[in-house]
């Protein structure tokens, strides 16, 4: 039986702007799967500097870009959406529980093992 990796339980955001995690989640991707920066950069069609600038949260990416990544990184858009996205401040306090359960299990899809 293989050994299952552990999870990093606080790269679920808490609130705020909606897509502003996804530079920590494609950094999160790119270490999980020991890929260099540069070469996440190469698979993903876009510079090293701007893959960088992504990750640190000083660039966001638009939509049609993530898209690609998704498609570059043979994920599905709408996983790595809700894993990427903040949970949005104004659903209920349930809302906002079961958003969080699916960011979770997200999260989970994306770091799981090929």
């Amino acid at each position: 039986m293989q050994k299952t990796k552990t999870l990093v339980p606080n790269i679920i955001p808490k609130a705020g702007n909606y897509m502003s995690s996804i530079g920590k989640l494609l950094k999160l991707i790119r270490v999980h799967r020991s890929i260099p920066q540069g070469e996440m950069a190469n698979l993903l069609g876009v510079s090293q500097n701007f893959l960088s600038q992504v990750e640190n949260e000083k660039k966001q990416p638009s939509l049609t870009t993530l898209v690609n990544f998704a498609q570059r990184l043979s994920i599905s858009k709408d996983i790595l959406f809700i894993a990427g996205c903040e949970v949005p401040p104004e659903l209920s306090d349930k809302d906002k529980v079961i958003f969080s359960d699916m960011q979770k299990s997200a999260l989970q899809i994306l770091l799981l093992d090929n």
